[in-house]
C-alpha cells in the first residue's frame, strides 16, 4: 500500500512539473526560430560541401582523362616498337603503360568515392531542408496562438 501511495505520488509530482514546463507560444516561436537559424547553417554547409564535392569530381574526370591519354599513348609507342621489331622499348613501353593503368585505376576509385560523398551531403542537405521547413511550420502554427 505505501509502495502505491508513493509511485501514485512521484507520477503525479512528474505530471504536474511537466504540464508547467510546457512553453508559452512566445518561447515556442523564440526556440522554433533558434532551430531554424540551426538548421539554415547546416544546409549552407551541406552547399558548401556539395559544392566541393562538384568541384572534386570535375578535377578527378580531368585528371582521369589525362591518364587515359596518357595510357593510350603509352600503348600507341608499345605498338610502334613491336611493328619496328624493338622488343626492349615494347617492354619499357609496356611497363610505362601499367603504371598509367595503375593510375587510372585510382583516379576511378577516387571519382567513385567523391560521387558517393555527393549523393551523402545531396541527402543530408534535403533532409536539412525538411527539416527546416517542419520547424517554420511549427514556428507559424505556434504564432498563429498568440
Amino acid at each position: 500500500m505505501k509502495t502505491s501511495h508513493t509511485l501514485i505520488a512521484a507520477l503525479l509530482a512528474v505530471a504536474g512539473t511537466a504540464a508547467f514546463a510546457q512553453a508559452t507560444p512566445v518561447q515556442q516561436v523564440q526556440q522554433d526560430n533558434q532551430q531554424i537559424r540551426q538548421d539554415n547553417r547546416d544546409i549552407r554547409h551541406d552547399n558548401r560541401d556539395i559544392r566541393r564535392d562538384r568541384a572534386d569530381i570535375g578535377a578527378d574526370k580531368a585528371a582521369l582523362n589525362a591518364d587515359r591519354a596518357a595510357r593510350n599513348a603509352d600503348q600507341r609507342r608499345e605498338d610502334r616498337d613491336l611493328a619496328k621489331g624493338n622488343v626492349k622499348g615494347a617492354e619499357y613501353w609496356n611497363k610505362k603503360r601499367a603504371e598509367e593503368q595503375h593510375e587510372v585505376n585510382a583516379e576511378r576509385r577516387d571519382l567513385h568515392h567523391d560521387r558517393k560523398d555527393l549523393r551523402h551531403d545531396v541527402k543530408d542537405r534535403n533532409h536539412d531542408v525538411h527539416a527546416r521547413n517542419d520547424e517554420v511550420r511549427e514556428r507559424n502554427h505556434a504564432a498563429a496562438k498568440m
